[in-house]
């Protein structure tokens, strides 16, 4: 993939990419002026052999099978604006910070759920061992059912 970029202000309102010396096939075009270059992303799949973008005041232009060395121009209105070849390194970089990103979100997500689910669970034990009263539950198990007899009506009471 070829990498292209455009900090010129009439990159903005580009209608035309294409490879100098070949009027045969435009590499990228769009014909509706008014609405704004899509957001380099996320990149939506493409229809034509390049990607036009906008992120953060430059135009990207991401071309796929470019013959080695060619030459992108691209048109704003019949004139011609200034592109030239660049680095992946912004697109890279963007793509691989929002995935770190990501990943640090969904630890610390995961994180908070683990600790809730073990305060839950220590509440509920303790919230158990309150409610269970051991010293009459024994004496019911050890004096038999006449003394079980005896708890359950001084409850009801």
């Amino acid at each position: 993939m070829d990498c292209f970029s455009s900090a010129d202000l009439n990159a903005m309102k580009s209608t035309l990419l294409y490879a100098h010396n070949n009027d045969e096939d435009d590499l990228w075009y769009r014909d509706d002026t008014a609405r704004p270059l899509e957001s380099c992303f996320p990149l939506r799949p493409r229809h034509s052999q390049c990607t036009v973008c906008l992120h953060d005041r430059t135009v990207y232009a991401m071309c796929d099978r470019l013959a080695d060395g060619v030459r992108v121009m691209m048109e704003a209105g019949g004139k011609s604006v200034s592109i030239s070849k660049s680095d992946h390194t912004l697109i890279g970089l963007i793509a691989t910070l929002i995935i770190i990103i990501l990943i640090i979100i969904g630890v610390v997500v995961y994180r908070k759920r683990c600790k809730n689910r073990n305060k839950m669970t220590k509440v509920t034990a303790e919230a158990d061992e309150e409610n269970h009263s051991p010293p009459l539950l024994m004496n019911a198990i050890n004096n038999g059912p006449q003394q079980h007899a005896g708890i359950q009506q001084s409850l009801e009471l």
